[in-house]
């Protein structure tokens, strides 16, 4: 269960002044719930939390998109005559 500060990864494990904001969002995504995230977020150092924000934001939009692809290529395609 997540409690207290986010867990970085062990790939992840630099001197806290190294971290770029990618490094942020690909440990917040790669938790479990939407509420580990957003508690996550929270915890973001504030100059780079509005970036780790649209990151995140973003890798879900893009993933809703590509599966909502997938699925249309699944589908059999009517032609007209």
């Amino acid at each position: 269960m997540f409690q207290g500060r986010f867990f970085l990864p062990a790939v992840y494990a630099l001197p806290i002044m190294s971290l770029r904001p990618r490094h942020y969002a690909a440990a917040i995504i790669a938790l479990g719930t939407a509420d580990q995230r957003l508690a996550a977020v929270e915890q973001v150092p504030g100059i780079w939390r509005e970036w780790v924000r649209d990151y995140v934001i973003d890798t879900f939009r893009k993933r809703r998109c590509l599966k909502a692809y997938q699925a249309r290529q699944q589908q059999p395609r009517s032609y007209r005559c």
